[in-house]
């Protein structure tokens, strides 16, 4: 069987999510759950966020093998577990090794942007019972953005509700990439619709307005690191951190005005990434021997610490 990204999510999903499906009864008390439950989460939060990570061919190929390895250390870890050989605290020390050791793979195999990206993701899932979360905010800040009355709330935690139980259904028995995207995509539809149905006049138009905020994309930084860290680690004199700034300032009106005038995901990318080169080298150019003997050992530290 070929493994693809989406195929080895599902196996580990199945693995880790369906009840029972391990046949292991020493696994259904809550430490050694939650930690698998931990890593379902990071699972899931790959699949919602493969398709914006804007993945190139041979970082794809590197998550594949990383996720077929870890699922078959977690399979390894839980048979040895049911077999005896190891105690349930062994199990959760070794779930969370292989949950750190996976974590460091993807950090050295995704470019910091994508990272952040799939950390938020991650993050996001494991706030909301480890599945995507339906509405575009939380209904706590929804309530208070949009002034929602008791009965609203009490309304759209049922939604909210609803649309988790069918995302986790979703997530638990659809294991084909394509099939299991459109579900997810037709859930969260209709729960917006239905959301939105609660609303008045007013109340709608603070939604909509909040929806298009929140799907702004986030422009990647022209430097690998914010040019105040940058400025401290390499001591920047005052006139080397204003030609910084005016490189920085340059880079990020070009990416914007990318994104804003270029349709085709693949020729964006490739502009994107050209214009941080850029801004990379200028930011080079300006520096002393010593401070870019200074840079160049940071990048490779923050590549070797993955």
């Amino acid at each position: 069987m070929r493994f693809t990204l989406m195929t080895s999510l599902a196996l580990l999903l199945a693995l880790l999510l369906v009840p029972g499906c391990t046949n292991n009864t020493n696994l259904t008390g809550p430490e050694p759950q939650q930690e698998v439950t931990l890593l379902a989460d990071m699972s899931l939060a790959f699949v919602m966020a493969s398709d914006s990570l804007d993945l190139t061919p041979e970082q794809r190929e590197k998550l594949e093998a990383a996720l077929k390895q870890f699922r078959q250390d977690v399979e390894a870890a839980m048979r040895a577990h049911k077999s005896g050989e190891m105690t349930r605290e062994e199990l959760r020390a070794r779930v969370s090794d292989l949950e750190s050791r996976l974590d460091a793979e993807i950090r050295a195999i995704l470019t910091p942007e994508q990272y952040e990206r799939w950390k938020n993701r991650q993050h996001q899932i494991k706030n909301h019972g480890g599945v995507p979360y339906p509405l575009v905010l939380p209904l706590e800040q929804l309530a208070r953005h949009l002034e929602l009355t008791p009965e609203q709330i009490t309304q759209a935690r049922v939604l909210v509700h609803n649309a988790q139980l069918a995302l986790r259904h979703a997530v638990e028995t659809i294991h084909e990439r394509e099939k299991l995207k459109e579900a997810i995509e037709s859930i969260f539809k209709r729960t917006g619709a239905q959301f939105q149905s609660l609303l008045d006049r007013e109340q709608l138009a603070k939604y909509n307005d909040l929806k298009r905020r929140h799907a702004q994309p986030k422009l990647p930084y022209p430097l690998p690191s914010p040019l105040d860290q940058l400025a401290r680690l390499l001591s920047l004199t005052p006139d080397q951190l204003e030609k910084a700034r005016a490189i920085v300032r340059g880079a990020e009106v070009a990416i914007r005005q990318a994104v804003e005038t270029q349709t085709d995901k693949k020729e964006l990318r490739t502009t994107v990434g050209n214009i941080l080169k850029r801004a990379e080298s200028a930011f080079r150019s300006i520096l002393t021997p010593e401070q870019e003997r200074l840079y160049e050992q940071w990048k490779q530290r923050g590549k070797g610490s993955g």
